[in-house]
């Protein structure tokens, strides 16, 4: 239920495709862009997603140069093959803590 509040998420810790929160009402989520995007330390960057294209913010916004666009799309390259790293690491930490339990 909408209230006239605009739901903003900082998603600076986990991976964009992982937390699909534009899915969940979001209107807005920023995030990090050098680590968990890139996988390097090599590009300072951010990414704003927006639920409405046509948004002010959407349009107020900076372009990346396109420099720093190589290099992003150059560490997202691996990015399919961490994010099932991670999902096999976090399942073996809950089958861990359940058989401990």
């Amino acid at each position: 239920m909408r209230v006239g509040a605009v739901p903003a998420v900082d998603r600076t810790a986990a991976k964009p495709v992982l937390t699909r929160r534009l899915e969940l009402a979001a209107d807005f989520v920023m995030h990090l862009g050098t680590k968990p995007i890139n996988g390097h330390t090599d590009v300072v960057a951010g990414v704003l997603s927006c639920r409405d294209k046509t948004s002010a913010v959407w349009q107020a916004v900076g372009i990346i140069g396109p420099l720093k666009d190589w290099l992003l799309m150059r560490g997202m390259r691996p990015l399919r093959l961490s994010i099932g790293i991670e999902e096999a690491g976090d399942l073996i930490a809950d089958l861990k803590q359940a058989l401990m339990a």
